[in-house]
C-alpha cells in the first residue's frame, strides 16, 4: 500500500511530489496551502527584534549611571561611562586654537584618589560658552567615559556637558563668580597686561603684553626645542616660546637682541609647572621703537660682552651664540708645525672638559700667551657644536687673554699628543704623537699581515695602531702593548679603506 506523501505543506496534493518551500506546484502548477508563510515569519521576527532593542533603550534610560570611587576604577573598566563626585584641586583650564577653545580640564579628587577629565572642541566650548567655571575646593560631579593607560593612568572624558555639575564653595557669592569669570575672559588685545598679573588661572588665553628682552636662544642642529626669549618687567621673568616656521616669518629678525623692548600676542601655557608665553603667528610678535632701541647694536653687544660666564654656562647657549667666558685650564693640545687640525685649550664643566679652538693658521699666539695647565683665560668665543660636542670658537687674537700664567715643565714635542678625534684631519704620511689606553689587539694571522691595536681616550673616542710583524717583534716583551695597559708611541697617519689609522715604524716609537 502505497503511503500518504501528500501531507500539508509539504508534498503537492495533486501529483504527490515534494514541493519544499514552494507557493505553487513547480511540476504541476497545483497551488498549494502552507501552514506558516516564511515572510511572516520574517515579520514577526523583524518585530521582535525591535521591540527588544526599544526595551533595551528604555532600561538604558532608567537606569542610573553607577558612582565609583577612583581607587576603585581598574583595566577592566577602560571605557565604561561611570560618575565620579569630588573637590576641586585646582582651577577649570580652557585652551584655545586660534579663536576656537579646543579643551579645557578639570582636576579631581575624592578621599581615594585623584584623576583629570577633559573635555574637546564642541563639549568644551559649549562649556565655555555657558560661562562654566571651576575654582580650587569646589565640588564637583561629572559622568563621562573611563580611560585606563599604561601604568594604571586614569582618567575621564566628558562627553555631554550637562553631565557636569558644580557646587562651588562656602562664601563664593554669585559676584564673586561674575567678577571671576570677567577677568578670566578679559580681552587683552587692545590693552597690554603686567606679566606680574599673569597667573595659572590665565592658562589657555591669549594676551598682549610689552617687556625688555633678557635673553634669546635658538636651539641647535637637529633639536627639538623650541626659540625662546626671556622677557622682563619690572623683575618679573617670563619666557616667549614660538618654532621655526613662527621665526622664519618675524620682520627683522636681527633686531632680537637683550636690551630691546618687543610687544607681543601669545597664549598663556604651562611647561613643567612653569608659566610660558606661545607665540603663534609671527605677526603677533613686534618690535618697538622706543628708549631700549635708540641703542645701536655695536653698543649692545658691546654691553654684552661686559657679562662674563662661566664654561659650564656657555655650553648651556645655543650654537652661534658669541659670549664672553673665563676658566681654569685642565689640558692644552698644540699641533705640530704640519698639522692640519687646530690647537685646543681646554676648559673644565660639570659634563667634562670643553676646548676651545682655534687654527693657527688664522690666528697666532705666542709662546707666552700658550696656557699650561691650572692657568686661567679669558676669551670671546662663537659657541657651535662638532660632532654633538660643545666646542667654543676663537676667531682673532685680541678677543684672548691669559690672565693668570702657571709655570709649567718644557715640554719635548713627542709631549705634545694630538686628540684622537683629530686624527681624520691629518694629512696622510704626518707624523702625529698619540696616547690612550689598549682597548683591543688583533693578532698577525701571517707574515704579511699586521698586528693591529685599537686603542681609546676618555670620551670613548679609538684609532687603530698598525704595527708589521717585523716591528712588533723588534719591540722587547715588557714594552709591547697589552689589553688594558696605557701606552704612548709617534707614528704616520695611513688611511685604510677611507678609515685613518697610524703606522707605528720603530720599537723606539712606542713607550
Amino acid at each position: 500500500m502505497k503511503t500518504n506523501q501528500t501531507e500539508k505543506g509539504i508534498s503537492c496534493p495533486s501529483c504527490g511530489r515534494f514541493v519544499g518551500a514552494h507557493d505553487r506546484c513547480p511540476y504541476c502548477g497545483t497551488g498549494l496551502q502552507k501552514r506558516v508563510s516564511l515572510k511572516s515569519m520574517r515579520y514577526v521576527s523583524i518585530v521582535v527584534a525591535l521591540a527588544g532593542m526599544v526595551c533595551l533603550q528604555l532600561m538604558a534610560m532608567s537606569r542610573e549611571t553607577p558612582v565609583k570611587e577612583i581607587s576603585s576604577i581598574t583595566p577592566a573598566m577602560n571605557f565604561a561611562y561611570i560618575t565620579i563626585k569630588g573637590e576641586a584641586t585646582r582651577p577649570m583650564r580652557y585652551y584655545r586654537d586660534g579663536d576656537k577653545v579646543s579643551s579645557c580640564y578639570i582636576y579631581l579628587k575624592d578621599r581615594t584618589g585623584d584623576m583629570r577629565v577633559t573635555a574637546y572642541r564642541q563639549v568644551a566650548e559649549k562649556l565655555y560658552n555657558k560661562d562654566v567655571y571651576i575654582l580650587e575646593g569646589d565640588q564637583v560631579e561629572v559622568s563621562g567615559k573611563i580611560r585606563v593607560a599604561e601604568g594604571d593612568k586614569i582618567s575621564m572624558m566628558l562627553e555631554v556637558p550637562d553631565h557636569l555639575k558644580i557646587q562651588h564653595k562656602k562664601g563664593f557669592s554669585e559676584k564673586i563668580e561674575v567678577e571671576h569669570r570677567e577677568k578670566i575672559k578679559e580681552n587683552s588685545e587692545n590693552k597690554p597686561v603686567k606679566l606680574s598679573n599673569i597667573s595659572i588661572e590665565n592658562v589657555g588665553k591669549e594676551v598682549l603684553i610689552e617687556a625688555v628682552i633678557s635673553k634669546f636662544s635658538k636651539p641647535g642642529e637637529e633639536s627639538k626645542a623650541p626659540y625662546r626669549i626671556t622677557i622682563e618687567q619690572n623683575g618679573t621673568k617670563l619666557s616667549l616660546v614660538f618654532w621655526e616656521k613662527t621665526f622664519s616669518g618675524i620682520a627683522n629678525p636681527e633686531k632680537i637682541l637683550p636690551g630691546i623692548k618687543i610687544q607681543a600676542k601669545g597664549t598663556v601655557g604651562q611647561y613643567r609647572d612653569d608659566l610660558q608665553l606661545r607665540l603663534k603667528n609671527s605677526d603677533d610678535l613686534v618690535i618697538l621703537k622706543g628708549e631700549e632701541t635708540k641703542k645701536s647694536t655695536r653698543k649692545i653687544e658691546t654691553k654684552k660682552k661686559v657679562v662674563m660666564l662661566t664654561a659650564q654656562e656657555a655650553s648651556e647657549q645655543s650654537d652661534g651664540s658669541k659670549v664672553k667666558i673665563y676658566g681654569k685650564v685642565v689640558d692644552v693640545y698644540i699641533g705640530g708645525e704640519d698639522s692640519r687640525a687646530p690647537n685646543k685649550i681646554y676648559l673644565n664643566t660639570d659634563s667634562g672638559k670643553i676646548p676651545v679652538i682655534y687654527w693657527p693658521t688664522r690666528i697666532h699666539l705666542s709662546q707666552n700667551q700658550i696656557p699650561s695647565i691650572g692657568s686661567e683665560i679669558e676669551a670671546i668665543v662663537t659657541v657651535n657644536s662638532y660632532k654633538g660636542d660643545k666646542q667654543f670658537r676663537l676667531s682673532r687674537a685680541s678677543d684672548y687673554k691669559l690672565t693668570k700664567a702657571v709655570s709649567a715643565p718644557q715640554e719635548s714635542k713627542k709631549d705634545k699628543f694630538m686628540p684622537l678625534d683629530m686624527i681624520w684631519r691629518e694629512e696622510i704620511n704626518s707624523t702625529v704623537n698619540v696616547k690612550g689606553k689598549v682597548i683591543e689587539i688583533f693578532e698577525s694571522w701571517k707574515e704579511s699581515a699586521p698586528y693591529k691595536v685599537t686603542i681609546g681616550d676618555d670620551s670613548s673616542n679609538t684609532v687603530t695602531i698598525v704595527v708589521w710583524p717585523n716591528v712588533w717583534n723588534s719591540i722587547p716583551e715588557t714594552k709591547r702593548p697589552k689589553t688594558g695597559s696605557k701606552i704612548s708611541l709617534s707614528g704616520k697617519v695611513k688611511e685604510h679603506r677611507q678609515t685613518k689609522q697610524i703606522q707605528l715604524r720603530s720599537a723606539e716609537d712606542i713607550q
